[in-house]
C-alpha cells in the first residue's frame, strides 16, 4: 500500500489496539482491517480504489490535487492521469449517490476532487487490561488421579504429555552417480 501518513501498522486489535473508523452516509471504513462496509455488509472494492477513498477521507477539509492523489496512491511510479481518472471512477460506481441524490466525490476543475459527504470519526479504545497478573496454577485441577505426576495434590506443575511423531526415512544429500538405490528408483519416475 502506499499511504505513507497515518499508517496503521502494528495495529491489531487481538492485541487490544484502537480501531479506527470514518463513518459518512451508510458507510463504513475500518481503517485497521482495510474494509468497507454498507449498512453493516462488506462491499467489494479493490485496495487501490480503498487506498484512494482513505487519501479522500484524511483530506476531507479540503481539495486534493491530482498530483497528491498519485503521489499517495503509486508513490514514484510513472502512471498516467487516466489511471487516477479510473480509480475515481470506480469509487464512485461504488458508493452511489447519497440521500440528496449527490455524488460523495467532488470534482474541482483544474485542481483535484474532494470528498463532499458529512465524516465522522470513530475511535474505539481497547477493553480494559487486568489490574494485576492473574493466578492460574491452582485454577482448576484436573480429576485424573494424576495428582503424584503434579508433585502431589495442587503441588507443582500440571503434568504435560507430548507424543513424539514417527520418525520418516529421509532421502540421502546426494546419490552417488550410477546408484540403483532406492531413492533413485523413486526420483526417476
Amino acid at each position: 500500500m502506499a499511504i505513507k501518513e497515518g499508517s496503521t501498522s502494528g495495529q491489531t486489535s487481538a492485541q487490544g489496539v484502537r480501531r479506527h473508523y470514518y463513518e459518512f452516509g451508510p458507510y463504513r471504513l475500518d481503517v485497521l482491517n482495510q474494509q468497507l462496509r454498507r449498512a453493516g455488509a462488506p462491499v467489494a472494492i479493490t485496495p487501490k480504489t480503498l487506498d484512494l477513498l482513505l487519501v479522500l477521507l484524511r483530506h476531507r477539509d479540503r481539495v486534493v490535487s491530482k498530483t497528491e492523489l498519485m503521489g499517495h496512491l503509486w508513490g514514484d511510479t510513472a502512471v498516467e492521469e487516466a489511471n487516477l481518472t479510473q480509480q475515481v471512477f470506480t469509487l464512485r460506481r461504488i458508493l452511489g449517490e447519497d440521500a440528496a441524490g449527490a455524488t460523495y466525490i467532488e470534482t474541482v476543475p483544474r485542481r483535484g476532487y474532494r470528498l463532499a459527504a458529512d465524516v465522522r470519526e470513530v475511535t474505539e479504545e481497547p477493553p480494559a487490561k487486568p489490574a494485576g497478573p492473574i493466578d492460574v496454577a491452582g485454577a482448576v485441577e484436573p480429576d485424573d488421579g494424576a495428582g503424584a505426576a503434579r508433585g502431589g495434590p495442587g503441588g507443582g506443575p500440571p503434568f504435560v504429555r507430548s507424543w513424539r511423531l514417527p520418525s520418516w526415512p529421509r532421502p540421502p544429500a546426494s546419490s552417488p552417480p550410477g546408484s540403483t538405490g532406492r531413492w533413485s528408483r523413486m526420483t526417476a519416475r
